[in-house]
């Protein structure tokens, strides 16, 4: 806002008019003999009369009026700073300092508050003068200078939503992608109905191609703020990129309505459909780089389903969790009936290479501590068991608690699914990653042995995404259990993935969906050969973190 520009510009137009008033009065006289007629002086007197008299408001204004507008904008900024009775001046000075910021004279600002800064005796009052600071450096372009100015204002209070998102989106730009998703997710701990914390951790996740971790918060910030566009940009291109294109149409379409640009969008979709990755090009990544992670991605791609939660309106059979379906459950090592993880109705999943087309796969898990927490060995099959039947109508589908289930098993409530067919591409800590990547970087001609630390990190970010799912590739926290051990890599076929899932409601009290120890996840696998005789007696189960 530039009030005093304004100001400046209306006293102009009011004298113009004045002016012209007069002009006028003068050459309707001089037609009529020098004759002044009554009604027309009355009229005269009239409008001369009240801007004449707006003229002298807006002189007559006290100057200190237009800075309550910053300071009924900023309050949430400005808190308690400099509101002591004996504190006036240095109040109207902050004020100024932000009227000059908002009227894009950064330096000058910057040398205000810097001023006001020796004058500042409470927190409150230092937090407002380093806010405004960093703002103004961050429009400013000084980077490197807003941020360390962010750092500082965080010793005297870490719990201003605010500062955390905005130092997030500075990490961000730097390519600091892990202190920026640090930085977004204590933003949304301080404030979870923050929709541009939301949107920011959206556009973390979309710049990296997360592409399934770009849906929670997005939608989460669309919820609170229904115009976000920027939220809905950023979903249409990652449901693009997962193969939902009538739900990205749908994004699309209300992103451009609420302001997004679709060019912009159309450019980045188009990018996606030639295999090209929109995001996180950097000077310091050959071009060659970027071809061969498009190569491994086109090369390793299988057919997956993508797994949403929780989903009661798509109706479902599908689901993790709830009362076992078998009237008598397998039994545990220690005589004890396991506990369903997990129940697919066959003829609800589309796609996944040599899946049953039809029937009811159940995962059943010894339901104790010590099963969730051996994150370095397979579970033995003794403490596990996937059951199948071809014939769909001898299991009831009623989303049902288990009342018997300990206080560590991962899932304590049913939960309905939503079933997405996708593609997925090999990821970074598969056992098969590795011979993937040096093909696809042979096929550019780049030596493995010549990748720089930057060019390492840009593939293996590019090539990193949890979710549950059925089929595809897994995602581990640590390594694949199969890299090291022969015997395991008989196993090559993913059945089901499910991963630590706690998120907020609408009043923003976490609910915990799914819950393995240290946030971890767990894996089925089976041998290829195996799957296609539907022969679910050997399969090996990960779980951990």
């Amino acid at each position: 806002m530039k009030n005093n520009k304004s100001k400046i510009i209306s006293l102009i137009l009011i004298i113009v008019l004045i002016a012209a008033l007069i002009g006028f009065l003068i050459y309707e006289t001089a037609q009529n003999g020098w004759q002044l007629k009554t009604d027309d002086l009355g009229k005269f007197v009239i409008v001369l009369a009240g801007l004449v008299l707006s003229l002298i408001r807006l002189l007559a204004a006290p100057r200190g009026t237009s800075l309550k507008i910053y300071e009924r904008s900023y309050k949430e900024h400005i808190c308690s700073a400099f509101s002591r009775p004996e504190q006036k001046k240095e109040k109207t000075k902050l004020l100024k300092a932000i009227k000059t910021y908002n009227e894009d004279n950064y330096a000058s600002a910057i040398k205000q508050l810097d001023a006001l800064s020796e004058k500042a005796n409470s927190g409150d009052d230092i937090c407002a003068v380093l806010m405004f600071k960093a703002l103004a450096q961050t429009d400013a372009g000084l980077s490197d200078d807003a941020i360390s100015t962010y750092e500082e204002l965080l010793k005297y209070d870490k719990k201003r939503s605010a500062v955390w998102s905005n130092l997030g989106i500075l990490y961000m730009k730097k390519g600091k992608r892990a202190d920026a998703l640090r930085c977004y997710t204590s933003a949304l701990e301080l404030d979870k109905e923050n929709p541009q914390a939301w949107n920011n951790l959206a556009q973390a996740y979309l710049t990296i191609g997360d592409w399934q971790r770009v849906i929670e918060p997005a939608k989460r910030a669309i919820e609170i703020n229904e115009k976000m566009h920027q939220s809905e940009s950023a979903l249409s291109i990652a449901l693009f990129a997962l193969g939902e294109k009538e739900e990205s149409k749908k994004y699309f379409d209300r992103a451009v309505l609420h302001g997004s640009n679709g060019e912009s969008i159309k450019n980045v979709l188009d990018m996606l459909e030639r295999g090209q990755f929109p995001f996180g090009e950097r000077n310091d990544i050959r071009g060659e780089i970027s071809e061969a992670v498009d190569i491994l991605r086109r090369g390793s791609a299988l057919p997956m389903t993508r797994i949403m939660l929780p989903c009661p309106e798509d109706k479902n059979k599908t689901r993790f969790g709830g009362k076992a379906v078998d009237i008598q459950p397998p039994i545990d090592r220690n005589g004890l009936p396991m506990k369903l993880l997990a129940a697919i109705w066959c003829s609800e999943i589309r796609g996944v290479s040599d899946f049953p087309e039809k029937g009811v796969l159940r995962f059943y898990v010894s339901d104790t501590p010590s099963l969730i927490t051996d994150h370095t060995q397979p579970i033995p099959n003794v403490d596990c068991k996937v059951l199948y039947d071809e014939d769909e109508s001898l299991f009831d589908a009623g989303m049902y608690d288990d009342e018997s289930l300990s206080g560590t098993f991962p899932i304590k409530h049913p939960i309905p699914l939503r079933l997405a067919p996708v593609m997925s591409a090999v990821l970074c800590n598969d056992y098969r990653f590795r011979d993937h990547l040096f093909s696809a970087l042979e096929k550019v001609n780049i030596n493995k042995n010549s990748l720089t630390e930057d060019e390492i990190n840009y593939i293996f970010e590019n090539n990193y995404y949890g979710g549950h799912r059925i089929g595809g590739y897994p995602c581990f926290e640590d390594n694949d259990p199969r890299r090291d051990d022969a015997s395991l890599q008989k196993y090559d076929s993913l059945l089901l993935q499910i991963v630590t899932h706690i998120y907020p409601d609408e009043s923003g009290k976490e609910i915990e969906y799914v819950n393995f120890e240290n946030e971890g996840s767990c894996q089925f696998f089976i041998p290829r050969d195996k799957l296609r005789q539907k022969d679910f007696s050997d399969v090996l189960f990960v779980c951990g973190h």
